[in-house]
């Protein structure tokens, strides 16, 4: 998932000034000035683990390509 879709959906949800440190790091990182590690280590640490999981689970349910998100909870099984 592209690092923008993310930031886009959490943006009403953490305060402004986090979501302006959430983009200086990116920059950072895009720039080559900060590994991926460390900039997820600083997003995990600004934004939480829980708004991370629960955004990242409600974008890519909202992908057609992904059916496992319809049969999340379900015990229906697929054969193939």
């Amino acid at each position: 998932m592209p690092f923008p879709l993310f930031f886009a959906a959490i943006k009403g949800k953490i305060p402004s000034k986090d979501m302006e440190l959430i983009i200086m790091h990116y920059q950072e990182y895009k720039a080559k000035k900060m590994t991926r590690e460390d900039f997820v280590l600083r997003l995990r640490l600004i934004v939480g683990d829980t708004l991370i999981r629960d955004t990242v689970t409600r974008l890519q349910c909202k992908i057609p390509t992904k059916p496992s998100c319809e049969l999340k909870d379900s015990n229906v099984k697929m054969e193939g």
